[in-house]
């Protein structure tokens, strides 16, 4: 598989996406979050972590409540490696995100990898 990203000034960057390109055993169980700098780190850090089978939170950085509350709860960004014990460790879960929270306060929403490949089967089939 191939990820094209096309940049904000109209460049376009194309990795390989494979597990020998983006698995890392250091970060099996690990949790962390996923900011807002790019959207090639992103979908690559997002990748890392898949393959990996660490758990991401994926978090709008410009969020100050939720960004805060993750680092109340010892929730580092994603590539730091540090171990801390944090609340979702025991959690099943490959992938969280936050609604927007136009109608109220963000919701938080856990997507384990039977999830992720179910929505991408049904996307493939459509």
């Amino acid at each position: 598989m191939y990820l094209n990203v096309v940049n904000d000034d109209g460049t376009l960057n194309h990795y390989h996406i494979i597990k020998e390109n983006f698995f890392d055993g250091s970060l099996y169980g690990h949790v962390g979050y996923i900011g807002t700098q790019s959207k090639a780190s992103n979908a690559l850090s997002i990748f890392k972590a898949y393959f990996s089978d660490a758990k991401a939170i994926l978090v709008d950085d410009t969020n100050k409540v939720i960004l805060d509350q993750l680092k109340t709860l010892n929730i580092s960004e994603f590539e730091e490696k540090k171990r801390d014990e944090t609340i979702f460790d025991k959690e099943n879960f490959s992938l969280m995100y936050f609604t927007s929270g136009s109608t109220g306060q963000p919701v938080a929403a856990l997507k384990t990898k039977k999830n992720i490949e179910s929505e991408v089967n049904v996307l493939i089939d459509l």
